[in-house]
């Protein structure tokens, strides 16, 4: 009689199947309660980590745009008139832009 276990086995409910990937992406697939969650978890944290971030680039933009209007950098105010109009799209989307 063999009282060693098998250790390679992999079945639904078993610790190694809970581990299953996606065979296209070799992504882990999230099947279970917690990994839903967890997933929901992280897309609100980026979500109000984005709007902080177009909070600061609305801010940074306006403030540097009205600093170079008092100089007279007509320049200057176009750039910083578009960081602050990204920063707002940031905030209203909750996504960060991928230009910079």
């Amino acid at each position: 009689m063999n009282n060693q276990r098998d250790t390679n086995v992999t079945g639904p409910g078993t610790a190694a199947g809970s581990q299953a990937q996606n065979k296209a992406t070799a992504e882990p697939v999230s099947s279970s309660a917690s990994g839903k969650l967890g997933e929901q978890v992280g897309r609100g944290v980026r979500d109000v980590f984005s709007g902080i971030h177009g909070a600061g680039e609305s801010l940074r933009g306006g403030l540097n745009a009205a600093v170079d209007k008092a100089f007279g950098s007509e320049a200057g105010v176009q750039k910083d008139d578009a960081i602050a109009r990204r920063g707002e799209r940031e905030m209203k989307a909750g996504r960060l832009t991928k230009d910079a």
